[in-house]
């Protein structure tokens, strides 16, 4: 089941969008963009798909901001209260999801549901190679030989995803830190110590990751 987190700055205690993606989708409810934000800092949390979020325009802004999201990699759908068309932001994708109409109170949820399914079927978040499996929905890897995953932290998820999708690239510290830590400044010692854990974990993996001269990490 698809991971979708829905921010919304409820007036009343029920929120019609969270019980109609209930039934499709996991789905969590936050109350405010610091609430999400807090949580979202944390380690060992499902990697969201789908982010949305319904709010005021003052908000808006900094929900866009990729240096302000823990998740830049995730789809982020926009509903603009005052009846606007919301925008969606994402790697590979300008289209819009849907438009809120202000007089149509459950959001033409109907039609808001067959698009976000599309999209959802048309988001890669299982990554293969060489017989290894990554899901980033679930934060988990495994041999494809082997039914038992490996459960993953969200950095050691996003240092793997980043080997896999550029097996034989060679990454620096400062690269590893700029894509993983969104340009966080981190000690060398931190970076290594989270590749060291993923090392640990891809022990029986045909693939490793190993040190460079200079400094630096390569997948091979």
């Amino acid at each position: 089941m698809s991971v979708v987190w829905l921010i919304e700055n409820l007036t009343c205690g029920k929120s019609p969008l969270f019980e109609a993606l209930a039934g499709n989708f996991a789905v969590r409810l936050f109350a405010s963009l610091s609430s999400f934000h807090s949580l979202a800092k944390a380690e060992k949390v499902n990697f969201p798909r789908i982010l949305i979020f319904r709010g005021g325009k003052s908000e808006l802004g900094k929900f866009c901001n990729d240096s302000w999201s823990p998740f830049p990699d995730a789809f982020r759908v926009l509903i603009d209260e005052k009846g606007k068309d919301p925008a969606c932001q994402g790697p590979s994708l300008s289209e819009k999801v849907y438009t809120l109409h202000s007089e149509e109170p459950h959001f033409e949820l109907n039609r808001f549901l067959k698009k976000l399914s599309h999209l959802l079927a048309n988001t890669a978040n299982v990554i293969r190679h060489s017989g290894l499996k990554l899901n980033m929905e679930t934060l988990e890897c495994s041999l494809e030989s082997d039914t038992e995953p490996i459960p993953l932290s969200l950095k050691e998820a996003k240092l793997l995803r980043l080997f896999l999708q550029s097996a034989g690239k060679p990454f620096s510290r400062s690269d590893i830190m700029s894509v993983i830590w969104d340009n966080t400044k981190v000690s060398p010692r931190t970076i290594d110590c989270h590749i060291s854990r993923l090392r640990k974990k891809l022990l029986h993996s045909p693939l490793s990751i190993e040190g460079i001269y200079g400094g630096g990490y390569v997948l091979r």
